[in-house]
């Protein structure tokens, strides 16, 4: 999709493109190519990626991320984050047998004979967000409600009112309230923070999914990708509202504030490492021995302790596995890490021993433990005696 003729794409202009090629192979029939879908971040084995119920290709705008929330659309149950999801806005009431119903993501029109768009979050221009308007979300104009296709729909105070000041109508609260039952607060329309994360609740992205699969939607969840940067801290909170409950312990301030991620995506540049893996604190900055959840070019950070390296003759030196090629008895270990570079001055310690305490034996690092030593025992003696030595050694 970048306009070029790259090598193994096909001359949109020339007319002879053979429909046989394996490159347009369509595996799981959704209207986009396995290439497409896989250049895209999709599975190319599954026709509907974000079990809303409408097949990959045929979701609007399938490739863009119309409401900006790091979710291509195809991905999006709800592509313009108007609340209501992206099948009730297109009128389907049947969802296809790729949709994985669990999910709670497909929501069947009520009335089929009208639509609105999953692209537009206010179809009618009147200034009334879709979900708003159908506070249900149901995709009928039921009593109470306004018309999101009518912009001369005659406006109601409590159609509009919002007592907690959190961007959704106390109806869709209480809508949302009965809809989730008992893992809903029986106070979200008097609470503009529900999860205390620092994000009022109708600013989160589909902040009637759940996003990350833990049983609560996203307005109720403090990190709705699990991915352990708090969903504020990925936002760029640095200062919480009067509706966050600090005490509570869901907000942690960005440390960098500049610098977002996207908070229902867990691996933000998606390098393959999810956000904790690169954001070790979590606080939303890079810092020393982090590397950057944004950049997928950013060296990987190996390890934070031994365990972290593969091998069994690695240490974790600065984030980096080190290899040792050395066998240091049990017993001596806890003296050699009580070493520095100023008490090897003067010691009689091998190389061995020598190159250990340099590298590694003055971190908070431990060397894996070796089984099977085959390191001759007089090695073994040897450093017993250099310790003693380095004990009787005046100060």
């Amino acid at each position: 999709h970048d306009g070029a003729v790259d090598p193994g794409e096909f001359d949109p202009h020339d007319g002879i493109t053979d429909r046989n090629e394996p490159a347009l192979s369509d595996g799981d029939s959704d209207g986009l190519t396995n290439l497409e879908e896989l250049h895209a971040g999709l599975d190319p084995d599954d026709a509907d990626s974000d079990d809303d119920g409408i097949l990959d290709g045929f979701e609007a705008n399938w490739s863009a991320d119309g409401d900006g929330d790091g979710l291509i659309n195809a991905l999006d149950p709800d592509s313009d984050n108007d609340g209501l999801a992206d099948a009730t806005e297109t009128g389907v009431r049947t969802a296809t047998n790729a949709t994985d119903l669990s999910r709670k993501r497909f929501v069947p029109d009520a009335n089929s004979s009208t639509t609105t768009s999953m692209i537009l979050s206010d179809t009618d221009h009147d200034s009334l967000r879709d979900g708003l308007e159908d506070w249900n979300y149901n995709g009928a104009v039921d009593a109470g409600e306004l018309d999101p296709n009518d912009p001369s729909s005659p406006l109601n105070d409590e159609s509009l009112l919002d007592r907690d000041n959190d961007g959704l109508s106390d109806l869709e609260e209480e809508y949302l309230r009965t809809r989730l039952g008992s893992s809903a607060p029986t106070d979200m329309a008097d609470d503009g923070d529900n999860d205390d994360d620092g994000v009022l609740d109708g600013d989160e992205p589909n902040w009637w999914d759940d996003q990350d699969r833990d049983t609560f939607v996203n307005m109720l969840d403090f990190d709705s990708d699990d991915d352990c940067t708090f969903d504020g801290t990925e936002l760029g909170m640095s200062t919480a509202g009067e509706d966050t409950n600090v005490a509570v312990g869901n907000f942690v301030p960005d440390a960098d504030p500049g610098s977002t991620t996207w908070m229902l995506i867990n691996d933000s540049d998606r390098d393959g490492f999810p956000e904790d893996r690169e954001d070790f604190n979590c606080n939303g900055a890079v810092d020393p021995g982090e590397s950057d959840p944004n950049n997928p070019l950013d060296p990987e950070v190996e390890c934070r302790e031994d365990d972290d390296c593969p091998g069994e003759r690695q240490i974790c030196i600065d984030f980096t596995c080190v290899g040792v090629d050395y066998d240091i008895e049990d017993e001596t270990l806890e003296e050699l890490e009580e070493l520095d570079g100023e008490d090897l001055e003067g010691a009689e310690l091998s190389e061995q021993s020598r190159e250990y305490v340099l590298q590694g034996g003055s971190c908070s690092c431990q060397v894996a433990r070796h089984q099977g030593s085959s390191a001759p025992a007089f090695f073994g003696l040897l450093l017993l005696g250099a310790l003693l030595f380095l004990r009787r050694r005046p100060r």
